[in-house]
C-alpha cells in the first residue's frame, strides 16, 4: 500500500503500529510447511540493516526433489506491512520448486517507505546467502519498487506485483537497467497510486525487457497473500471472500508462470 484511500487511516495505522496490533515481525508459525502437502523446509534469521535496525527474514527452500533452478526470487512487503503477508505466495514458489526469501523493512515508518533502504537490505540478503548473481527481485506495491531499486545488470529479472512507484525513483532506476521487468498490476485505485507504476513498463526503449500483464477486476490487496481488514480498510476493496481467494489464486499462479522462464539451469552433478 502506498496512498491511503482516507488520509486519516494514516493516523490510525500509526496507532495500530504503536499498540503492537500491527507487527512488523511475527512468528513463522504459520510459515511452517503443512504435512503432506508442502515440500519445502523453514529457516528463519534475523539481520541488521545498514541503517542499524534489526530484521527477520526467512528462507523457504523447496525439498531437493522439487528444486528447478538455484534462481532465489527474494520478495519484498508492501507499505506498512511484512513478511506474513507474503506467505501464501512465498509458499507457492516454494512447492513449484522455486527458493524463496521473505523479509521484513525494519526502515519503513508511516511517513516514510525509505524504498532506497529497503532496496539495500534487499541487496545484502542476497549477498549473504550468495545469490547476488543469481537472484530475482521482487515485490508487492512499496516493495516491489524496493525491487527494482535492488536490480543490477546481473539480476536474472525484476517481479513487480501492482508496483507504486514514488517520486519516480523506480522510474529513474529502471531507465538506467536492462534487466527484464515483469509485472502484474490490478484496477487502478487510490492504493496504487492510480497505477502509476505502469509508466516504468511503457518507458522503456527496449519494450521487450518489460512485460505487463492487467489483472482485470484484481484490488490492490488481492496482490499480496494473505491479506487482512486493514488492507482492505484502507484501500476499499469490498470484493467477497470467495472472489478474493479466487482472484489471489489467480495472480499466484500467473506469478509462477512469469518467473519460470527467468530461472537459472539446475545444475546437477554426474557421479562417475
Amino acid at each position: 500500500m502506498c496512498r491511503l484511500k482516507n488520509p486519516l487511516l494514516i493516523c490510525i495505522l500509526a496507532a495500530l503500529i504503536a499498540s503492537g496490533c500491527l507487527t512488523l515481525g511475527g512468528g513463522s508459525s504459520r510459515a511452517q510447511p503443512r504435512a503432506e502437502i508442502d515440500q519445502y523446509t523453514l529457516s528463519e534469521q534475523v539481520a541488521v540493516s545498514s541503517s542499524g535496525c534489526h530484521y527477520r527474514y526467512r528462507l523457504y527452500s523447496p525439498s531437493p526433489a522439487r528444486v528447478k533452478s538455484q534462481t532465489n526470487v527474494i520478495l519484498g512487503h508492501g507499505f506498512l506491512r511484512d513478511q506474513n503477508n507474503l506467505i501464501d505466495m512465498a509458499r507457492a514458489l516454494a512447492n513449484h520448486g522455486i527458493p524463496v526469501v521473505t523479509l521484513n523493512f525494519c526502515n519503513m515508518r508511516p511517513w516514510n517507505g525509505h524504498h532506497q533502504e529497503n532496496a539495500v537490505d534487499m541487496q545484502d540478503i542476497a549477498k549473504k546467502i550468495g545469490v547476488d548473481n543469481d537472484v530475482i527481485y521482487a515485490g508487492f506495491s512499496a516493495g516491489a519498487l524496493a525491487a527494482v531499486l535492488a536490480a543490477n545488470e546481473q539480476t536474472r529479472a525484476i517481479l513487480a506485483l501492482d508496483l507504486v512507484d514514488q517520486k519516480n525513483l523506480g522510474l529513474n532506476a529502471i531507465n538506467q537497467l536492462n534487466t527484464p521487468l515483469i509485472g502484474l498490476a490490478g484496477d487502478n485505485s487510490s492504493c496504487n497510486a492510480d497505477g502509476r507504476g505502469d509508466a516504468l513498463f511503457s518507458a522503456r526503449e527496449n519494450t521487450s525487457l518489460s512485460t505487463l500483464t492487467h489483472q482485470k477486476g484484481a484490488s490492490h490487496c488481492e496482490f499480496e497473500s494473505p491479506s487482512d481488514w486493514l488492507c482492505e480498510l484502507a484501500c476499499g476493496d469490498d470484493d467477497s471472500a470467495a472472489v478474493s481467494a479466487a482472484t489471489r489464486n489467480s495472480i499466484i499462479q500467473q506469478t509462477i508462470k512469469s518467473i519460470v522462464p527467468f530461472l537459472s539451469p539446475l545444475h546437477t552433478s554426474v557421479d562417475g
